[in-house]
């Protein structure tokens, strides 16, 4: 899952094998959950899909704690953070799939076939 927030985007992701432990949400934040447990981040459609869930995402939670005064900079800024934290985590999750794909590899090529 990946939360975005005006200060940062934080993913919560539950892969087969290995549990992500969830960073602490500050108080202060807004965020907005997707859930990307079940998404094959190598697909780039599936990534651009996620990518425009980000963005809306982004959207939603920057129009909610900008305040209306400073509607044009720094809403932009705080979606472009938004999106930038998003996209390093989508990475990262992408990191930890081919890791786990790798590692479910070896374990099927030194498992005893019978």
């Amino acid at each position: 899952m990946i939360r975005t927030s005006f200060f940062a985007a934080m993913l919560f992701a539950a892969f087969p094998v290995a549990a992500v432990a969830a960073p602490a949400v500050a108080p202060d934040t807004v965020s907005k959950a997707i859930d990307i447990s079940s998404v094959d981040l190598s697909n780039s459609a599936n990534w651009d899909r996620v990518s425009e869930q980000v963005a809306a995402a982004a959207a939603e939670v920057c129009e909610r704690v900008v305040p209306a005064g400073d509607r044009y900079f720094d809403i932009e800024t705080c979606e472009k953070q938004a999106r930038q934290d998003a996209h390093d985590q989508m990475h990262a999750a992408l990191a930890r799939q081919e890791t786990m794909a790798k590692a479910r590899f070896a374990a099927a090529a030194h498992a005893p076939r019978g």
